[in-house]
């Protein structure tokens, strides 16, 4: 039977006030694979407002997202984000993306996506899929915002994947 146990390396960065302590994933080195980490509700909150702040998002968004919800990106980014902000969200299953990359990208054109967010390999993935299916009749022109996190951002992904679907 697992418990929920709390770290107090990071707790600071993570209340906003109070001196209740929380966990953050990746936060304690202790933690072994299997374990459960618990985040507060004002935590989510603090930080869903902090995206508001800093990320230019306006009211209707319209997310894409096939991040699995045990994903911290999943969960925050593509299911409460959208609920939080009031604007929809159109949620794939993960193995979809993984076993076909591009149908990502044709969701987003499909329902006129303005925003996304991924892990880098994502984007590097949808280069490879590309390269090696070919694009066609891709309208990409609605999404204004993407984001890329989660893991070690690369600037070449980043240049590929502009070079790719730039155009689009």
């Amino acid at each position: 039977r697992r418990h929920w146990r709390a770290s107090r390396r990071g707790a600071e960065r993570l209340d906003q006030g109070g001196g209740e302590r929380s966990v953050q994933p990746g936060d304690d080195r202790d933690l072994r694979p299997g374990d459960r980490v618990m985040v507060r509700h004002r935590n989510l909150l603090a930080n869903l407002e902090l995206i508001m702040r800093t990320t230019p998002r306006k009211p209707g968004e319209r997310m894409v997202s096939w991040l699995p919800p045990y994903h911290d990106m999943g969960l925050i980014g593509s299911i409460l984000l959208p609920v939080y902000a009031g604007g929809p969200a159109v949620l794939m299953p993960p193995a979809s993306f993984l076993q076909r990359p591009l149908w990502w990208l044709e969701t987003i054109a499909r329902f006129r996506a303005t925003y996304g967010a991924a892990p880098d390999f994502a984007y590097e993935l949808c280069v490879r899929a590309a390269a090696q299916a070919g694009v066609k009749d891709l309208d990409l022109s609605s999404w204004t915002t993407f984001l890329d996190g989660a893991e070690p951002v690369r600037a070449d992904t980043i240049e590929a994947f502009h070079r790719t679907f730039g155009q689009y």
